[in-house]
């Protein structure tokens, strides 16, 4: 590849403008924004080594000046997760049949959901099953049910059945 300098070419102005930023010479037949963009890359990652203190300062600040819109926008992003994660999964309680979301949760069909949550270093069920491409193993419960087969290895909706 033949090497020019800036002035012996004229390219888009902005691509121009960032490559003044770092100016040095530009590869010819490469993509001129992808070389902006990796100088631009090294140059933050530089202010940031040296400004890390002052940029994490600032960080927190704006945090904690904006603290409940960043708890809001988390817990509708939590709850629009677990809607697509009990709706794949079926949507009502494989025991009881409740259909209220805010009483819903996963379970594990073959139980080991304690090991299992060691495994995920305590990460949010609903987020790994997205994740991971809802894998097979897990069903929809009510609190209640879920509860019940966890202390009691059964759930009363089972013995009214039989």
């Amino acid at each position: 590849m033949k090497k020019i300098s800036l002035e012996d070419k004229i390219v888009d102005r902005k691509i121009l403008s960032d490559l003044r930023a770092f100016p040095s010479e530009v590869v010819l037949g490469g993509d001129l924004t992808l070389v902006a963009s990796q100088r631009a890359s090294e140059y933050h990652q530089k202010y940031h080594q040296q400004h890390k203190d002052q940029i994490n300062a600032q960080k927190k600040q704006d945090y904690y000046e904006r603290v409940e819109e960043y708890k809001a926008r988390q817990r509708a992003t939590n709850l629009e997760r677990k809607k697509l994660v009990l709706s794949y999964y079926g949507g009502r309680c494989a025991c009881c049949g409740e259909i209220r979301y805010e009483f819903l949760c996963i379970d594990h069909i073959e139980g080991g959901g304690n090991k299992h949550k060691k495994e995920r270093n305590n990460a949010p069920i609903y987020g790994w099953l997205v994740k991971h491409d809802f894998p097979e193993g897990f069903r929809v419960l009510c609190w209640n049910c879920n509860s019940s087969l966890g202390a009691f290895g059964y759930c009363p909706h089972q013995l009214e059945e039989i």
